[in-house]
């Protein structure tokens, strides 16, 4: 992101996101706790690579985070882009795409996403 001001998340962003906590759990148990945080969730930084990834207003400098949710999706281009879900137990830290170049600079739709998780 340019702008370093927090917005809150885009519908296409609370989309996945909500998808993901839904179908996409790599953790013991349910995210759908998770599930009211989402349409709350502020934008606080993008990755300076040019991707779609976003962190979120409610990470804490030096917290504890780690892969909560993963699954696999389509680009715009049609190409395969991993999808992960950070965080806590009790909140989502972020949203990360990984792709090459272009493919990761758009989010993939959630009609696209496959959960990775194997559990």
């Amino acid at each position: 992101m340019t702008d370093s001001t927090p917005r809150r998340i885009r519908p296409d962003e609370a989309a996945v996101l909500t998808w993901m906590l839904t179908h996409a759990s790599s953790v013991d148990g349910s995210l759908d706790h998770l599930l009211p945080t989402v349409e709350r969730l502020f934008v606080s930084d993008g990755c300076g690579c040019g991707c779609c990834s976003l962190s979120f207003s409610t990470s804490e400098r030096g917290a504890r985070r780690a892969p909560i949710a993963n699954a696999v999706g389509r680009s715009a281009s049609g190409a395969t882009v991993d999808v992960y879900v950070w965080g806590t137990n009790d909140r989502v830290t972020g949203l990360e795409v990984i792709g090459a170049g272009a493919d990761a600079a758009n989010l993939p739709p959630p009609e696209t996403l496959q959960s990775t998780a194997c559990c």
